[in-house]
């Protein structure tokens, strides 16, 4: 397996080992901050009475978005990089083909120039 297959299975291999989606940031209001929640809650930063800010900060809407779409597009990313895989395969079978055939038509005509020659000499 050479580097890109086995960054690919890392990331298969994470992605099978996450929470279930979809994931979505929910926002409770009150004193509660937004909380990260797939099948169950992911990440929650806690209340904000009480939330420490030097333990990082909750994201913005964009990083947010980012991260609860992550799981999704990732797998969209690999389902489409498979689909690839499997058409060039498809391709490069098809294209062996065609060469083989081109191979036997050289060949066959490389014979056949060994005729016309040899029928030539035979005349003279």
């Amino acid at each position: 397996m050479n580097h890109d297959e086995q960054k690919i299975a890392e990331i298969r291999k994470a992605l099978d080992a996450a929470t279930p989606g979809p994931w979505k940031w929910i926002d409770p209001g009150g004193y509660d901050r937004k909380k990260l929640v797939g099948e169950h809650e992911i990440m929650n930063f806690g209340a904000s009475m009480s939330y420490l800010e030097f333990a990082g900060q909750e994201p913005d809407d964009a990083d947010a978005h980012l991260i609860a779409n992550a799981p999704e597009w990732l797998r969209f990313l690999l389902d489409e990089l498979d689909r690839k895989d499997e058409e060039n395969r498809k391709l490069r079978e098809e294209l062996d083909a065609v060469a083989e055939g081109y191979r036997q038509q050289v060949k066959l005509a490389g014979e056949l120039m060994d005729k016309l020659v040899s029928a030539q000499v035979v005349d003279e």
